[in-house]
């Protein structure tokens, strides 16, 4: 016998839900209101970024010269404007991590201060001369300018920095002492002085002095014949941007006593130790053909006093002698050794960032 069946009618909704809905919808509206500005400005900010990336692959700053010490512009743009779009970076500590335990054999490093004022004076600067050529010969030699041209904000390089030995590398810490078990080169490019270049070249990329750094380690796997390989890079350089001016071959010193004491030339400026810093400058010979040498001379003993009137006991006497290392290939090419093996690298880095300063203020005297 089949049952029968009571359909029962649906239930019918209240008013509350659907008035709880409009309530709500009500608030997210008043609060997107009250808050229109900033999601504009929001909007608009991502839109420009956008547009940036765009413009600079269509035609504005290459992507590899775009890494560290650099920012993408558009064509045209002055870089003087621009320091805040260069990557931020963070000072290395001189503070151990807590637990560092002396080594068994550590040795000694030892504060020096080399930045003596002897030689061939020349304004602020002082001269170590190593060549034939006589005192008064070298100063009637620094008696006329700089071959070097600067365009400011050009969107074309006109420095150039490179690493021949770039593994040279510092101590991790400012501990007094260093272990003799360990190396002295890093193939890390985070510890090794490309990181001191990396802050040279962020310092005159903002001051709109558009600067590239090869980070090549010409040194790596194999250390005999890196100068070679390193002038292959800076020619492949100078061939790619013809308005390159100046070339800067940045290393790292090592002074050792007999008894293994490291001496790191230091200083202390604005109340922070800085490694301190000394030029090379090839002269012409039959062995160490450079013609422009005496450019070269003119632009370190500028730049050199220059930096000597900002910083004091910063500069150590620029080291004048036959030596070759490049520095025929442009109309500005020195070699800058910053601080040796026994300064740390918080050291070597805070003496970049001076360096790249105090150049960019000399530099703007050549434009």
């Amino acid at each position: 016998m089949a049952r029968s069946r009571t359909r029962t009618p649906p239930k019918r909704r209240g008013p509350k839900k659907w008035k709880m809905g409009l309530a709500a919808c009500t608030v997210v509206l008043a609060v997107c209101y009250a808050n229109l500005g900033k999601i504009l400005s929001l909007w608009q900010g991502l839109t420009a970024q956008n547009r940036a990336i765009v413009q600079s692959l269509e035609g504005g700053v290459p992507s590899e010269e775009s890494g560290e010490g650099g920012a993408v512009l558009e064509k045209g743009e002055s870089w003087t404007d621009f320091s805040a779009l260069l990557p931020q970076t963070t000072a290395p500590a001189d503070t151990p991590p807590e637990g560092t335990q002396k080594p068994e054999g550590a040795m000694p490093t030892e504060a020096v201060d080399l930045a003596v004022q002897s030689g061939v004076n020349y304004q602020s600067a002082y001269i170590k001369n190593k060549t034939s050529l006589s005192d008064g010969q070298i100063a009637e030699l620094l008696g006329t300018g700089p071959g070097a041209k600067i365009q400011l904000g050009s969107d074309q390089p006109q420095v150039l920095i490179v690493h021949t030995h770039a593994t040279e590398s510092y101590e991790p810490y400012d501990l007094g002492y260093y272990d003799p078990d360990a190396s002295s080169r890093n193939t890390d490019n985070a510890q090794n002085v490309t990181r001191v270049g990396e802050e040279i070249a962020r310092q005159l990329n903002a001051a709109g002095i558009k600067t590239v750094q090869d980070k090549t380690q010409h040194d790596y796997p194999q250390y005999t014949g890196a100068y070679d390989r390193s002038r292959e890079t800076i020619q492949s350089y100078l061939e790619k941007y013809p308005s390159i001016q100046v070339v800067l071959d940045v290393h790292r010193d090592a002074i050792q006593y007999s008894d293994g004491t490291r001496a790191k030339p230091t200083t202390v400026i604005d109340g922070k130790k800085a490694a301190q810093v000394m030029f090379i400058v090839g002269c012409n010979s039959d062995k160490t053909p450079i013609p422009n040498y005496e450019k070269n001379l003119r632009f370190a003993a500028n730049l050199q006093s220059s930096l000597a009137q900002s910083y004091d006991d910063f500069m150590r006497p620029i080291l004048f002698d036959y030596r070759f290392y490049n520095q025929d290939l442009a109309p500005a090419c020195i070699l800058i050794e910053v601080g040796g093996h026994g300064n740390s690298l918080g050291e070597a880095v805070y003496s970049g960032q001076l360096i790249g300063k105090g150049m960019a203020e000399y530099l703007k005297t050549l434009a």
